[in-house]
């Protein structure tokens, strides 16, 4: 309850307001002293939790060493108009490396880039990834992160155009540079190419860009707890209901939707949830959706303000397999949208 304990390791960037302390001190509080079965529902109105899982998957997946995994430390809290705290991530200049660096100490013994995605869930120093990964349908949401970030960008084809474009710009820049820690040859090479180049200690193997992204791949996408089967599900389709009666164009003020999505895969969901908000930066609700005739799985949203857009997304769990997948797969952080007329 100490605030004093709070500035010794926290910098208030918007001035000095007693409401922002107390409001860090009421999260922590939350996050570290909930018991575990409850704790997501005592988070929610607190915690952004979706984007605090992406900002620890994306820290994991591209091993920034200096990122939470290790060190817990090189973030900005943001707290919005809802009073939700959001993670920003910062200083990502040790990305896309072996793992090691100030916060490893011996650690375990990594070979090369196989750090495991869960690494640090089970250290109390960290608990945005001890209690947050204790939790098994946030276990779930963030190992179904880990999968997509792996798919669908840990891809070369994908990342070479953009940092062959992004060393071009710089070239120059590097090059006339007296004081840069590697080569300019090196800048060159590090793309694609893996070379020995002299260390602190001698002699090192430097690991190109693009080995990085390969090895990585390999390794997240043949991790045992990543590659387990989840529930897929199919594009949902929407419904516009007014008075309760099906109705065509776009839905108003007054009108409900009503959203179905079918599913598939040798991993049958026993949860079906639609989360929505209206608008993107607001907090998500919830529902349960049930299971019709047909196998399908529906929910209404329920009618919303004229001239906003309403956020939705899809998430189906199965307890059994411990995973969770969603539609669209980048949940909350890239949902569906829809329009409201007058």
């Amino acid at each position: 309850d100490n605030v004093e304990e709070y500035k010794r390791r926290y910098q208030l960037k918007a001035g000095e307001a007693a409401a922002a302390w107390n409001d860090l001190i009421r999260l922590c509080r939350t996050l570290s002293e909930t018991p575990l079965d409850a704790l997501e529902d005592a988070l929610a109105p607190l915690l952004n939790i979706d984007r605090a899982l992406w900002f620890l998957a994306l820290e994991n997946v591209f091993i920034n060493n200096d990122g939470y995994w290790i060190r817990a430390s090189d973030y900005t809290l943001f707290q919005d108009i809802h009073g939700r705290f959001h993670l920003v991530p910062h200083d990502a200049n040790e990305t896309f490396l072996r793992p090691g660096g100030p916060g490893f100490g011996r650690g375990p013994q990594i070979s090369g880039v196989e750090l495991d995605p869960f690494f640090g869930s089970d250290d109390p120093n960290k608990p945005l990834l001890s209690r947050l990964l204790a939790v098994p349908n946030l276990r779930a949401r963030y190992a179904a992160h880990v999968r997509t970030i792996a798919e669908e960008w840990l891809d070369w084809t994908k990342i070479e155009p953009l940092a062959e474009r992004f060393q071009a710009v710089i070239a120059d820049e590097v090059k006339a540079d007296t004081r840069k820690l590697h080569s300019f040859e090196a800048f060159q090479k590090g793309l694609a190419e893996d070379f020995d180049e002299e260390g602190f200690r001698g002699p090192r193997r430097v690991l190109s860009l693009k080995s990085f992204v390969e090895q990585r791949r390999q390794y997240l996408l043949s991790h045992a707890e990543i590659k387990k089967p989840a529930p897929t599900l199919k594009t949902p389709m929407l419904q516009v209901l007014r008075d309760g009666a099906p109705a065509e164009g776009k839905p108003t003020g007054r009108d409900s939707v009503q959203v179905t999505v079918e599913t598939s895969g040798e991993v049958r969901p026993d949860r079906v949830l639609l989360h929505y908000a209206p608008a993107r930066e607001a907090p998500f609700q919830r529902v349960e959706m049930k299971r019709n005739e047909a196998g399908c799985y529906t929910a209404l949203i329920p009618a919303m303000r004229a001239q906003t857009e309403t956020h939705y997304y899809i998430e189906a769990t199965s307890s059994a397999a411990g995973t969770a997948s969603f539609f669209p797969a980048t949940a909350e952080f890239g949902a569906l949208k829809y329009p409201v007329r007058n």
